[in-house]
Protein backbone atom coordinates (compact mmCIF):
# COMPACT_ATOMS: atom_id res chain seq x y z
CA UNK A 1 0.00 0.00 0.00
CA UNK A 2 1.48 3.66 -0.98
CA UNK A 3 0.50 5.23 2.16
CA UNK A 4 2.02 2.97 4.29
CA UNK A 5 4.91 4.06 6.52
CA UNK A 6 7.28 2.25 8.12
CA UNK A 7 9.51 3.39 10.92
CA UNK A 8 12.40 1.76 9.94
CA UNK A 9 13.68 -0.14 7.01
CA UNK A 10 16.75 -2.23 8.11
CA UNK A 11 18.75 -3.14 5.32
CA UNK A 12 21.79 -5.80 5.47
CA UNK A 13 22.88 -6.65 2.12
CA UNK A 14 23.62 -4.91 -0.96
CA UNK A 15 20.71 -7.00 -3.28
CA UNK A 16 18.67 -4.44 -1.33
CA UNK A 17 19.04 -1.73 -2.91
CA UNK A 18 15.89 -1.33 -4.78
CA UNK A 19 14.00 -1.70 -1.32
CA UNK A 20 14.03 2.33 -0.34
CA UNK A 21 12.36 3.12 -4.19
CA UNK A 22 10.00 0.20 -2.83
CA UNK A 23 9.30 0.40 0.54
CA UNK A 24 8.39 4.06 2.55
CA UNK A 25 10.40 4.44 5.78
CA UNK A 26 10.84 7.66 7.81
CA UNK A 27 14.80 6.04 8.42
CA UNK A 28 16.42 3.76 6.61
CA UNK A 29 19.23 1.84 7.64
CA UNK A 30 22.26 -0.05 6.27
CA UNK A 31 24.05 -2.84 8.28
CA UNK A 32 27.46 -3.71 6.05
CA UNK A 33 28.96 -6.48 7.86
CA UNK A 34 31.62 -7.83 4.92
CA UNK A 35 33.10 -6.16 2.16
CA UNK A 36 30.48 -7.87 -0.19
CA UNK A 37 32.36 -6.74 -3.74
CA UNK A 38 35.01 -9.01 -2.95
CA UNK A 39 32.56 -12.38 -2.76
CA UNK A 40 30.49 -10.96 -5.66
CA UNK A 41 32.35 -8.10 -7.96
CA UNK A 42 28.92 -6.95 -9.29
CA UNK A 43 27.20 -5.73 -5.45
CA UNK A 44 30.10 -3.28 -5.76
CA UNK A 45 28.06 -0.28 -7.22
CA UNK A 46 24.98 -1.47 -5.54
CA UNK A 47 26.36 -1.10 -2.26
CA UNK A 48 27.90 2.21 -3.09
CA UNK A 49 24.02 3.34 -4.56
CA UNK A 50 22.60 2.02 -0.85
CA UNK A 51 25.06 4.11 1.24
CA UNK A 52 24.47 7.13 -0.14
CA UNK A 53 20.60 6.14 0.22
CA UNK A 54 20.85 4.92 3.61
CA UNK A 55 20.02 7.47 6.49
CA UNK A 56 22.50 5.90 8.63
CA UNK A 57 25.12 3.55 8.09
CA UNK A 58 26.30 0.58 10.25
CA UNK A 59 29.65 -0.89 9.43
CA UNK A 60 31.64 -3.52 11.67
CA UNK A 61 35.28 -2.40 11.03
CA UNK A 62 37.28 0.35 10.28
CA UNK A 63 38.19 -0.53 6.83
CA UNK A 64 34.61 -0.82 5.89
CA UNK A 65 34.06 2.52 7.87
CA UNK A 66 36.40 4.31 5.21
CA UNK A 67 34.99 2.87 2.18
CA UNK A 68 31.44 3.72 3.60
CA UNK A 69 32.59 7.18 4.21
CA UNK A 70 33.22 8.23 0.41
CA UNK A 71 29.40 7.95 -0.38
CA UNK A 72 27.56 8.60 2.99
CA UNK A 73 28.49 11.35 5.77
CA UNK A 74 26.51 8.88 8.05
CA UNK A 75 28.29 6.01 9.27
CA UNK A 76 28.53 4.07 12.49
CA UNK A 77 31.80 2.01 13.55
CA UNK A 78 30.03 -1.00 15.20
CA UNK A 79 32.11 -3.49 15.94
CA UNK A 80 30.93 -7.04 16.76
CA UNK A 81 30.03 -7.98 20.27
CA UNK A 82 30.16 -11.14 22.49
CA UNK A 83 28.08 -13.26 23.98
CA UNK A 84 29.57 -13.08 27.13
CA UNK A 85 27.02 -14.74 29.35
CA UNK A 86 27.11 -17.84 26.99
CA UNK A 87 31.02 -18.20 26.25
CA UNK A 88 32.23 -16.97 30.06
CA UNK A 89 30.97 -20.75 31.14
CA UNK A 90 34.15 -22.01 29.01
CA UNK A 91 35.83 -21.09 32.61
CA UNK A 92 33.88 -23.60 34.53
CA UNK A 93 36.10 -26.85 35.06
CA UNK A 94 33.07 -28.81 35.23
CA UNK A 95 32.22 -28.68 31.06
CA UNK A 96 32.37 -32.11 29.88
CA UNK A 97 34.65 -32.82 26.86
CA UNK A 98 32.51 -33.34 23.79
CA UNK A 99 32.48 -37.13 22.71
CA UNK A 100 33.80 -36.32 18.97
CA UNK A 101 37.14 -34.20 20.91
CA UNK A 102 37.69 -36.88 23.26
CA UNK A 103 38.65 -39.57 21.11
CA UNK A 104 41.55 -37.07 19.51
CA UNK A 105 44.65 -37.00 20.85
CA UNK A 106 45.82 -34.10 22.68
CA UNK A 107 47.54 -30.91 21.73
CA UNK A 108 44.42 -29.69 19.74
CA UNK A 109 44.85 -26.46 17.60
CA UNK A 110 41.02 -25.64 16.52
CA UNK A 111 39.07 -23.17 14.64
CA UNK A 112 35.34 -22.66 14.09
CA UNK A 113 33.66 -21.09 11.72
CA UNK A 114 32.94 -21.17 7.58
CA UNK A 115 35.48 -22.98 6.12
CA UNK A 116 35.63 -20.74 2.79
CA UNK A 117 38.28 -19.58 0.77
CA UNK A 118 39.58 -16.44 2.71
CA UNK A 119 41.11 -19.17 5.27
CA UNK A 120 44.90 -19.41 4.76
CA UNK A 121 44.45 -23.43 4.00
CA UNK A 122 48.51 -23.56 3.37
CA UNK A 123 49.18 -21.85 7.11
CA UNK A 124 46.71 -24.97 8.61
CA UNK A 125 49.06 -27.47 6.62
CA UNK A 126 52.16 -26.15 7.75
CA UNK A 127 51.08 -26.54 11.21
CA UNK A 128 49.58 -29.90 10.41
CA UNK A 129 53.43 -30.98 8.78
CA UNK A 130 55.50 -29.04 11.04
CA UNK A 131 53.41 -29.14 14.62
CA UNK A 132 53.17 -32.21 16.74
CA UNK A 133 49.42 -31.62 17.45
CA UNK A 134 45.92 -32.32 15.71
CA UNK A 135 44.11 -30.14 14.14
CA UNK A 136 40.36 -29.73 15.05
CA UNK A 137 37.93 -27.74 12.54
CA UNK A 138 34.70 -27.08 13.14
CA UNK A 139 31.92 -25.52 10.58
CA UNK A 140 30.13 -25.53 7.05
CA UNK A 141 33.12 -26.37 4.24
CA UNK A 142 32.56 -23.79 1.48
CA UNK A 143 36.02 -24.24 -0.17
CA UNK A 144 37.55 -26.78 -2.23
CA UNK A 145 41.32 -26.25 -0.37
CA UNK A 146 39.37 -27.23 2.52
CA UNK A 147 38.61 -30.48 1.47
CA UNK A 148 42.42 -31.41 0.66
CA UNK A 149 43.16 -30.08 4.50
CA UNK A 150 40.46 -32.20 6.08
CA UNK A 151 42.12 -35.06 4.18
CA UNK A 152 45.25 -34.96 5.77
CA UNK A 153 46.12 -37.65 8.79
CA UNK A 154 46.29 -34.95 11.66
CA UNK A 155 43.30 -33.14 10.58
CA UNK A 156 40.06 -34.07 12.58
CA UNK A 157 36.82 -32.24 10.57
CA UNK A 158 34.28 -32.52 13.40
CA UNK A 159 31.57 -30.95 11.34
CA UNK A 160 28.91 -27.90 12.36
CA UNK A 161 28.06 -27.52 15.70
CA UNK A 162 25.34 -26.30 17.64
CA UNK A 163 25.82 -22.10 18.98
CA UNK A 164 24.98 -24.03 22.64
CA UNK A 165 27.56 -26.74 21.85
CA UNK A 166 30.73 -24.27 21.35
CA UNK A 167 32.24 -23.67 24.76
CA UNK A 168 32.45 -26.83 25.31
CA UNK A 169 34.88 -27.26 22.25
CA UNK A 170 36.47 -23.90 23.43
CA UNK A 171 36.90 -25.45 27.32
CA UNK A 172 39.05 -28.22 26.06
CA UNK A 173 41.00 -27.05 22.68
CA UNK A 174 44.40 -25.92 23.25
CA UNK A 175 45.13 -23.23 21.20
CA UNK A 176 42.82 -21.34 19.09
CA UNK A 177 43.70 -20.07 15.83
CA UNK A 178 41.80 -17.28 13.66
CA UNK A 179 44.08 -18.40 9.54
CA UNK A 180 42.17 -15.89 7.57
CA UNK A 181 44.32 -14.88 4.80
CA UNK A 182 45.91 -11.52 4.30
CA UNK A 183 43.97 -9.72 1.55
CA UNK A 184 41.00 -6.67 1.24
CA UNK A 185 38.62 -9.45 2.33
CA UNK A 186 39.90 -10.23 5.46
CA UNK A 187 41.12 -6.85 6.40
CA UNK A 188 37.51 -5.75 6.03
CA UNK A 189 36.13 -8.83 9.19
CA UNK A 190 35.81 -8.00 12.44
CA UNK A 191 35.73 -11.65 13.18
CA UNK A 192 33.31 -13.04 15.28
CA UNK A 193 35.59 -15.65 17.46
CA UNK A 194 36.15 -15.36 20.82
Amino acid sequence: NENIIIDVLWLSSPDQVDFPNKIKARITCYDCMDNYSMFYPALKKPEEILFSKADINFVSSNLLKKNAQKFSNSVKLVPNGVDHEHFSSVLNNDILMPKDLGIINRPYVGFYGNLGEWLDYSLIKNIANEVDCNIVLIGPVNALKAKEVIELENVYYLGQKKYSELPSYLAHINIWIIPFLDNDLTKAVDPVKV
